[in-house]
């Protein structure tokens, strides 16, 4: 009889089912005599259960066992430390993935003060951020951080340039945080490529802007499979950013950011898969199919964006209730439009009990964000006295601010004021003028008032039919270009 103990890992889970079943009942199996006693088989299966749970143990512990072992456990030379650090640190992650994490970061503190330079990176990063077993230090942490530096280790000057960029853990140095980009950049750091290229498509300290070195940069940090550079590197073909427009070129990038796990290319694929852009067929729902996806890493436009589809009924089936809360779910990320479309739901009834002090307050979060919808529907607000306190001056300099964000109905807004004398100042060949300009424009509320011999007064964001509004915000969707 063979007393060999099979393979680590040769026991698949049925079998030991069977042996674990069988012995429970006594009843016979293959493997067991007619009497319930254990056969041959079932004595193999037992100890090669045994040999496995063994080996997995002594796997954990000896991790735990060696790093009792006293520092001098070599020849004493300086030479044996480096080694030995590398051994701690890869020891580290073993005792990290048996969920070991206190006896973990203190190996990796070891690696580290015997100057392992990934070691000191790790370290640092564990301060800077927390761990389960090791309270956040950020002042530390940048010490650390910067030791790994000095020892060559460029993913470091990553998040050293981050900390400058926010003022974490020292004084906040945008111009120090491009040094510290800049030198990973060169060194071949993908993810400080993708900071570079961001610093030069938008400016930043000292760097002005550069479509050209910031498509550059995208390619370089791109090259090395990196997602959010690919993403942007699409982004500059389809707005033709520094490169040659090409929106085939786009959705390729697209893609392969997306299956990458990139959020925003999932919602760039989306809205290409809306408009049959770029290559991509037309299909409402699978363009529902990449923002639900997106949405799942909590991505606040995808969020926003799946509001919509469910509020019109886009590729889904039309469910305000279940917009409501996607628009919820991106208000709570700070969400601009977000917000502006749960103040819409408020203020309708749509999807949520109505509430115009609720919608109100909504449209003011998101008005100082900068939407121009909300800034439009805050002043009509403002000025009826309806969700808010009544101030129709100030309504006047809300449709004039949404006006300057190119809302046209805000433009026919500001004209109607003028020609009435809202807010106090009247002037109604310039208010007549607005209008016009809002009409030429496709407002219809400035095509309604030109109608009328003396334009009234504002209207509720809800004057017509509830969820039409709602519906409105939801076919905007339908119109963007990624």
């Amino acid at each position: 009889m063979s007393m060999t103990p099979a393979p680590v890992g040769s026991l698949d889970r049925g079998r030991e089912a069977r042996f674990i079943e069988g012995s429970r009942h006594r009843v016979n199996v293959p493997g067991k005599s007619g009497d319930g006693r254990c056969g041959p088989r079932a004595f193999d299966l037992f100890f090669s259960l045994v040999f496995d749970m063994m080996h997995k143990c002594f796997k954990v512990m000896l991790p735990c066992l060696l790093a009792l072992l006293p520092a001098g456990c070599g020849d004493g030379s300086e030479e044996d430390a480096a080694p030995k650090a590398e051994d701690l640190r890869h020891m580290a992650v073993e005792a990290r993935k048996a969920g070991y994490h206190e006896e973990a970061d203190r190996q990796l503190k070891q690696a580290a003060e015997l100057g392992d330079a990934r070691a000191m990176y790790e370290w640092g990063c564990i301060l800077l951020d927390g761990s389960a077993a090791t309270q956040q230090n950020v002042t530390e942490a940048v010490a650390w951080l910067n030791k790994a530096s000095a020892a060559g280790m460029r993913a470091a000057d990553v998040r050293l340039g981050s900390c400058a960029d926010q003022g974490i853990g020292m004084q906040k140095d945008p111009q120090k945080a491009l040094t510290w980009y800049r030198q990973a950049a060169d060194a071949g750091e993908a993810r400080a490529q993708v900071m570079m290229g961001l610093a030069c498509r938008y400016g930043y300290a000292s760097q002005k802007r550069d479509a050209t070195a910031a498509a550059e940069w995208f390619r370089k940090a791109a090259t090395q499979g990196d997602a959010s550079a690919l993403y942007y590197l699409a982004e500059c073909y389809d707005r033709g950013e520094g490169l040659k427009a090409d929106q085939r070129q786009a959705v390729a990038l697209a893609t392969k950011a997306a299956q990458a796990g990139n959020a925003r290319a999932l919602v760039f694929l989306g809205k290409a898969s809306l408009l049959g852009y770029g290559g991509v067929p037309k299909d409402q729902q699978k363009a529902a199919e990449f923002f639900a996806k997106a949405a799942q890493s909590g991505d606040a436009d995808a969020l926003c964006l799946l509001g919509r589809l469910y509020a019109g009924g886009t590729g889904v089936s039309k469910d305000l209730e279940r917009a409501a809360g996607y628009f919820a779910e991106a208000a709570k990320r700070g969400h601009a439009e977000a917000l502006c479309c749960l103040g819409v739901c408020y203020d309708s009834g749509a999807g949520v009990s109505k509430n115009s002090a609720r919608a109100a307050a909504l449209w003011k979060l998101a008005a100082q964000r900068g939407n121009a919808d909300a800034l439009l529907y805050l002043g009509r607000c403002v000025e009826l006295g309806v969700g808010a306190q009544k101030d129709p001056a100030l309504a006047c300099k809300l449709y004039a601010q949404s006006a300057q964000r190119g809302n046209v109905d805000a433009l026919a807004e500001a004209g109607r004021c003028l020609i009435n004398g809202v807010g106090g100042k009247t002037d109604a060949a310039r208010g007549r003028e607005l209008l016009e300009r809002a009409a030429k424009g496709g407002s219809a509320l400035a095509q309604k008032l030109l109608k009328e011999k003396k334009p009234g007064e504002a209207a509720p964001a809800s004057e017509d039919e509830a969820e039409e509004v709602v519906e409105e915000v939801a076919e905007d969707v339908a119109e963007e270009a990624p």
